[in-house]
């Protein structure tokens, strides 16, 4: 049998079971989401100091606004964010509450 050659006794995933596993990951990264809605500190270079970040979905609870006009405040540098190596970003909470001085440049 070649690397890429299937076993003789191979079956496919049936549509039942891959929904299965998608709804199983599903659950893994919304528990995952939960324990690290913790809000983790990170160095922000707008406000020049170490500040709670939240993650997109936390900013919105908090703000009480969807994650669509999170997105949108952070395409227009109306709040600080921290875009982490693994592709997630963070939103520095304290430009949640103040932006008024933000204009997007950072302060180091």
């Amino acid at each position: 049998m070649g690397f890429y050659e299937r076993p003789a006794d191979f079956e496919p995933l049936t549509a039942a079971e891959v929904d299965g596993l998608v709804e199983e990951s599903c659950d893994l990264l919304n528990r995952y989401e939960e324990e690290e809605s913790v809000s983790p500190t990170y160095f922000c270079p707008y406000c020049g100091k170490e500040t709670r970040h939240v993650n997109v979905s936390k900013a919105a609870e908090e703000a009480q606004v969807t994650r669509t006009t999170v997105y949108a405040w952070i395409r227009k540098r109306e709040v600080h964010c921290v875009h982490r190596p693994s592709g997630r970003t963070f939103i520095c909470a304290r430009s949640l509450l103040v932006n008024d001085d933000f204009h997007g440049q950072p302060a180091i």
